[in-house]
């Protein structure tokens, strides 16, 4: 049942072309501008950057077309993403195939004056400074992590690109040289070695010294590895066979009242043709406590998955997104299985979901990408005000105290 009281939507952007599961990368909030950006890749070879920013005197909103040197224009762009390098500021790489059937990965990176805090404006010198690599496979996901490669003293960010049956890395010997692929055993042992086609890979720095690294592939089969990065080995692993492809996995943290480090990270995974499903403590337990997301398998196929705290009570939730237009919001996964607190329906499929605050107002929105557009869905604010005004209450008693 649709519950109007969690989200309402404040904005629609139309696209002229669809994007993909692949398709869109944040761009994180900086100290002068604390809103989120995003890049939206399409289909038809252009690229959008998606703001919304409303002030007093200046309002921005919508997005816009950023072009791209040698993105061919009846391109197909599969996947994008981007990070900060420290001076070299930001970095941006996009897989394409062409209408002849080749395939290539360009990264665009200036390797001219310093940059370090990002601007918009920095985007039109960036888009004409890149390298290109042609590529002899189909690519699916384009990620990334700052990693140590074997032997080296200190850590450096790469690209990591799915595609074939086995994973690709991309990476600069330091922040002025180009990049290069290299051997992927160097960086990510586990990563080594492929169960099947690999269709989305989700990397996260649970300390200083250990990762989490979970996989998920074409014929269902998801594995998890807890590995040292300081000496690239791995701790433990564990494998579960699920039936369907897998489009997106999210491991996320809920360890704040925990003396535990692994204790409470859940994974949840998103899978075509069955219902999503959440594994609770999953550094410890691995695959042993699943929360099952009930109706979100009800639909055509599930598409994606996002993953954020409620502004107003601190929870965790969960976002799904379905290719039968719909949007499930979960929260509170003690039981094995969970019911949607909240449900949206769209006029057309929705193919990515983002949980970011891209209005710089400190709290996170909801974005939806459907087959025509964006979508910005703002967190009800009544709810908002009223546990500001609880907070302020508790304070003011507490200073009578």
């Amino acid at each position: 049942m649709e519950n109007k009281s969690c989200f309402w939507e404040i904005d629609f952007d139309r696209l002229p072309c669809q994007t993909n599961i692949y398709g869109v990368t944040k761009i994180a909030p900086t100290a002068t501008n604390p809103s989120s950006k995003l890049l939206v890749a399409l289909a038809n070879g252009k690229i959008y950057m998606c703001d919304h920013q409303e002030h007093s005197s200046n309002i921005q909103k919508g997005s816009k077309e950023v072009p791209f040197t040698y993105i061919p224009p009846k391109c197909h762009v599969i996947s994008i993403d981007s990070f900060n390098c420290g001076a070299r500021g930001l970095i941006i790489g996009v897989t394409f195939a062409e209408e002849s059937g080749e395939n290539f990965l360009n990264i665009y990176c200036n390797y001219g004056d310093n940059v370090p805090e990002f601007h918009e404006r920095d985007l039109d010198n960036l888009a004409y400074t890149f390298k290109s690599f042609a590529l002899n496979f189909t690519p699916f996901q384009l990620t990334h992590r700052k990693v140590k490669r074997c032997n080296d003293d200190s850590p450096r960010s790469v690209f990591i690109l799915l595609g074939d049956d086995r994973f690709h890395v991309y990476s600069q010997i330091s922040d002025d040289v180009e990049f290069v692929e290299d051997e992927i055993k160097d960086y990510f042992t586990e990563l080594a070695v492929c169960e099947s086609i690999p269709t989305y890979l989700e990397i996260y720095a649970v300390n200083q010294t250990i990762r989490a690294t979970a996989v998920g592939y074409a014929n269902g089969k998801i594995c998890l590895f807890l590995v040292d990065s300081s000496t690239n080995a791995i701790i433990k692993s564990w494998k579960i066979q699920h039936s369907s492809i897998i489009s997106q996995l999210v491991l996320y943290p809920d360890n704040r009242n925990h003396k535990d480090k692994y204790a409470n990270f859940m994974l949840v995974v998103a899978s075509t043709r069955e219902e999503a499903v959440v594994y609770s403590d999953v550094l410890n337990l691995g695959f042993e406590k699943p929360v099952i997301l009930r109706s979100s398998g009800e639909g055509d196929c599930v598409t994606c998955c996002a993953v954020g705290r409620d502004n107003c009570d601190g929870t965790i939730e969960i976002v799904i997104g379905t290719y039968d237009q719909r949007i499930l919001l979960y929260k509170n996964f003690s039981t094995p299985i969970v019911e949607p607190t909240w449900v949206k329906h769209f006029a057309h499929p929705v193919l990515k979901t983002e949980l970011c605050d891209i209005t710089g107002d400190y709290i996170t929105e909801l974005i939806v990408f459907t087959t025509k557009g964006i979508h910005i869905l703002q967190r009800n604010l009544h709810n908002v005000l009223n546990v500001y005004k609880n907070v302020l209450k508790d304070a003011i008693m507490l200073k009578k105290d």
